[in-house]
């Protein structure tokens, strides 16, 4: 899916940097940063509600 995101310009210049050092295209960088901190958000989550339980 295609979609358009406001990003500060040094955040994405650091991005496009990080991408090119890794071998990957801006939105694969992206893409997978975003599964990474929906993955440990999750498991935040799931840690809470065991904690107040």
């Amino acid at each position: 899916m295609k979609t358009a995101i406001s990003v500060d310009d040094a955040l994405m210049e650091e991005a496009d940097a990080a991408a090119r050092d890794l071998g990957l295209s801006s939105s694969r960088l992206i893409a997978d940063a975003l599964r990474e901190y929906l993955r440990k958000r999750r498991r935040t989550r799931i840690t809470e509600q065991l904690n107040q339980a």
